[in-house]
């Protein structure tokens, strides 16, 4: 239970989250801050560490998500890249961030989403037979860094052709995200490119509407309501960034788990049934979200902590996620533990992740190929990863495997 008592947050711990230590091994300075308190202050502002508080930080409406702020941080008030980040659904609320969500659900349903299911097979085999016979290559390179991609133009039904430049397009966006003013240009330039991109397919679909996704917005109504062009052009933007980035990564770690603990793998080829639950427990032992950014709207208290408006306030997925309260004996890896819900990959509240079932699909499929065809793997060469203070990341794998 939250500790319902006052707690000045000049008492609570404090954590520096901008320090080398921290994006190079987070957990001993987030253990010892959660041994301390449920909330720790940084830097940047307020770090909630417990699962219980996260949850409730994430569903509380005087909290939002602060893409566009983050910008502000930079002086970046106007333009393209402010525009983008301002205008997709996870910065509106109240009754703008319910219409939208109303509109696009039909195309993120259960339904739509395990059409695509034999589509994701098909794309990851296609690229684990390019490189089966080799027994090695680079995992990033080969495989989960092209899977989600590919699979994105088969959800558009585009060619394969066009995932090379989405790509490209998808990260130099994702450049934003550095905070760092001197990518302005190439962020600006990547997100008009894919706006006239969207822009063309939109105009396409409209013509000759089809069973795709960007044809599911365009139909989708309610009560006379639909989607307006710059509404669908931001959706298709937020869909690529969001979806191709993250199950990259996460596939990436999630392979990298797996070959360093081989009793893990020999396990679910045993049982494959377990890959569900083994995709939920990468995902909660070594996340590709390390923190979730928000702002206090207006003043408030989380859990008895007074917060005043305008301060940042981070769930700490990485530590949450080891909360003792809510999972037993957090820090062993274990693919036969039972989920817990809420995800925090995938935050909780009205601004969950609306494309999380499609993500569980794609790393679901792309985990059972990899089983079926490989009776072991392991670590082939130095591991680059990508590492920062709010993601965890994997830009080089080299994998070995032997063959079943």
């Amino acid at each position: 239970m939250v500790d319902a008592m006052v707690t000045e947050s000049g008492n609570l711990p404090f954590l520096d989250v901008l320090s080398p230590e921290f994006v190079r091994d987070p957990g001993p300075m987030l253990r010892a801050c959660r041994r301390e308190h449920w909330m720790a202050r940084s830097p940047i502002g307020f770090e909630v560490l417990g699962f219980p508080e996260s949850v409730m930080m994430l569903r509380d409406e005087r909290i939002r998500p602060g893409f566009d702020k983050l910008l502000e941080i930079l002086g970046i008030t106007s333009g393209p890249a402010h525009e983008h980040m301002s205008q997709q659904v996870g910065s509106q609320e109240g009754d703008a961030h319910r219409r939208i969500r109303r509109l696009i659900q039909p195309s993120f349903s259960i339904e739509a989403m395990e059409r695509l299911r034999a589509p994701a097979r098909q794309v990851v085999d296609a690229l684990l037979d390019a490189v089966d016979e080799r027994g090695a290559c680079d995992f990033v390179a080969h495989v989960s860094g092209l899977f989600p991609g590919r699979l994105f133009c088969r959800l558009l039904n585009v060619s394969e052709d066009d995932a090379a430049p989405l790509a490209r397009m998808n990260g130099s966006i994702m450049k934003m995200f550095w905070m760092k003013p001197e990518y302005r240009g190439e962020v600006e330039a990547a997100i008009h490119e894919l706006g006239e991109y969207s822009l063309a397919l939109i105009e396409r679909r409209r013509r000759e509407p089809g069973e795709d996704f960007v044809s599911g917005l365009i139909l989708a109504e309610e009560q006379g309501d639909r989607l307006s062009t710059q509404e669908l052009i931001d959706l298709v933007r937020l869909t690529l960034t969001a979806a191709v980035d993250n199950v990259n990564h996460t596939l990436s770690l999630m392979v990298l788990l797996l070959a360093e603990r081989p009793e893990a793998w020999r396990q679910l080829r045993a049982r494959p049934e377990l890959i569900p639950r083994a995709v939920e427990e990468c995902m909660r032992y070594r996340p590709r979200v390390l923190r979730l950014t928000h702002y206090a709207a207006r003043d408030t208290e989380l859990g008895g902590v007074p917060i005043p408006a305008g301060s940042w306030v981070m769930s700490v997925v990485a530590e949450a996620s080891r909360d003792e309260r809510v999972f037993n004996d957090p820090d062993r890896f274990d693919i036969t533990r039972e989920p817990v819900r809420p995800n925090l990959n995938f935050g909780t509240g009205r601004h969950n992740c609306i494309g999380a079932y499609l993500a569980q699909i794609e790393l679901q499929e792309a985990l059972s190929a990899l089983v079926e065809r490989w009776e072991s793997i392991e670590i082939a060469g130095e591991v680059v990863p990508q590492a920062s203070n709010q993601t965890n990341g994997v830009l080089e794998l080299p994998l070995r495997w032997k063959r079943a």
